[in-house]
């Protein structure tokens, strides 16, 4: 997040890590483990962030190592940009026109702002157990919709459809036995909206899964193996 201030200071920078208060624990475990930024808990929600002009450089080191998937990754890329073109800008020129509209363009290209999901060519996508178990904390879901019928999806934005499609081969090739007639050759369902359902909304993407037998022999055993 890049946010526009004081004269002065022309712009602050935080990372931030937003959750339910419920989850105020996994905050706390986050800032324990990395030993830097702050925490706050409302009446309904809590976070983690850090601005600090250091710390944020050890952010960098994360991600830097361990590259995001989704189109987070964008947003971090331009984040980062912004970040050394104002705290490396030359001392004479610190408040220059030219240096406060690259950066403002930087700003205006992330987040709910962002309308290009094209990912740098060297950039790829990489589905690891932990990794997917994170995301399906932050965007999946568990349902029983009768006695016989358990599903397991995750929803995303149709911009992040190759992400699914990395998803969907990852729980492809999951050790464990299960098996496939007529009616289910379908195991990992991945459906696409054809356009958006109105105007406030995103067309979006989604893998399901409500196969029984590969969800208890396959998907439990997976999750059930992670901490």
């Amino acid at each position: 997040m890049i946010k526009s201030v004081r004269p002065g200071k022309l712009f602050s920078f935080r990372f931030v890590i937003y959750m339910h208060k419920d989850d105020f624990p996994m905050l706390e475990a986050i800032s324990k483990r990395l030993k830097i930024g702050c925490l706050h808990k409302g009446d309904h929600f809590a976070s983690y962030y850090v601005t600090s002009k250091n710390d944020l450089r050890k952010i960098f080191e994360i991600f830097d190592k361990s590259p995001l998937n989704t189109s987070k990754h964008l947003n971090y890329l331009a984040f980062k940009k912004a970040y050394y073109l104002y705290f490396n800008r030359d001392v004479k020129n610190k408040n220059s026109a030219e240096l406060v509209e690259e950066i403002m363009a930087l700003k205006n290209l992330m987040n709910k702002k962002r309308i290009c999901f094209k990912q740098p060519v060297d950039h790829r996508i990489k589905i690891t157990p932990y990794w997917l178990l994170g995301f399906v904390e932050a965007e999946g879901y568990f349902s029983v919709t009768s006695p016989s019928r358990l599903t397991f999806g995750i929803g995303q934005t149709l911009s992040e459809i190759n992400v699914l499609k990395a998803i969907k081969e990852f729980l492809l090739s999951l050790p464990g036995s299960y098996k496939i007639t007529r009616k289910d050759t379908n195991v990992v369902a991945l459906d696409q909206d054809s356009k958006a359902k109105n105007e406030k909304s995103k067309p979006m993407a989604r893998i399901q899964i409500n196969k029984s037998d590969y969800i208890l022999n396959v998907l439990v055993l997976f999750f059930d193996s992670l901490t």
